[in-house]
């Protein structure tokens, strides 16, 4: 691979259009015939022509940094290019996200420098490990990916179904004010503190998303990364209706699923930072770990979700 920026990106990555998160990559370095190192850079600032502050968070008053979730998606995204690109005819999906860890928060306006190593390549899967970071704030994770023919893409209404959680209300969550109202990712609380679940909402992912354009051409599927983002939000509106104040870590497993019963994602061994009522910082939670991230549905536009949380700590 050669050093690529710009719009030549979009050879790697032809589906992402305004929204590809990589403004840079560098040559790889081969260590091994399966371990291969690429590095890559972004800055995002709100104003952009590209429209990519979408994946900003106010912390402070007139402060801006990433959504913590996105650093996965970069990382994501550098290792398609990393693994040579993806073909016309095909779609990269990701499998699980491991070993999610964050410290410190990252600036708008300011470099973001990744590395991204690939780990291997066998039966068709990939796995990466990567690192993005700013001065002494970084983001790692390792993730598993797989290409498919866009013509292999089977549905997944025949998967094993679950049974649902009784819902018990249904009460209209205001949007939050420290993001964009598009990246808000839930929508409804259905259940607080009920005997299986501290914490159930619902969210309807809208046919007119402002993601649905790059994610995917002819195929459009919400992110992984926001299915994953719905704990945040789940987190915070638990806080919320518990009456929890001040800044607090929240330890936590999680499950997402359609309303037919499909297991869409889980997610275990989360750990949230919570800021509710702090002088100065904006109500909001921030993932700060996952040990493990299992994507195992595609959700589609105006498909509706649940995400169960079930609060440990």
């Amino acid at each position: 691979m050669t050093t690529v920026s710009g719009s030549d990106i979009l050879r790697y990555i032809p589906h992402r259009f305004e929204n590809i998160l990589v403004d840079n990559c560098y040559p790889v370095e081969t260590i091994s015939e399966d371990k291969v190192v690429g590095r890559h850079n972004v800055r995002i600032q709100r104003g952009e022509t590209l429209g990519r502050d979408l994946f900003l968070r106010q912390f402070r008053e007139g402060e801006y940094i990433l959504l913590n979730s996105f650093i996965a998606e970069i990382l994501a995204l550098s290792a398609i290019i990393n693994a040579g690109g993806v073909d016309s005819d095909s779609i990269a999906f990701f499998a699980a996200i491991t070993k999610f860890k964050v410290e410190g928060h990252l600036p708008e306006s300011k470099q973001w420098e990744g590395v991204i190593k690939k780990v291997s390549d066998k039966g068709g899967f990939y796995r990466f490990n990567g690192l993005l970071s700013y001065e002494s704030a970084k983001g790692s994770c390792d993730i598993m990916a797989f290409y498919m023919k866009k013509d292999q893409i089977t549905d997944t209404s025949d998967d094993e179904k679950v049974e649902l959680p009784t819902l018990e209300i249904k009460k209209y969550i205001e949007p939050f004010a420290f993001k964009h109202p598009s990246m808000m990712a839930v929508s409804h609380l259905r259940g607080i503190e009920t005997e299986l679940y501290s914490c159930m909402c619902s969210y309807q992912y809208p046919e007119d998303h402002e993601l649905v354009k790059g994610h995917f051409p002819d195929e459009p599927v919400m992110m992984g990364v926001m299915q994953w983002m719905m704990v945040e939000d789940a987190v915070l509106v638990w806080a919320k209706e518990t009456q929890k104040k001040g800044q607090f870590t929240v330890e936590c497993d999680a499950k997402i699923l359609s309303t037919d019963g499909r297991s869409v994602c889980d997610i275990q061994k989360i750990v949230c930072q919570v800021y509710q009522g702090v002088e100065g910082i904006l109500d909001q939670a921030e993932l700060l770990e996952t040990k493990k991230v299992a994507f195992r549905s595609r959700v589609k536009p105006g498909d509706e979700l649940l995400i169960c949380l079930k609060i440990n700590s």
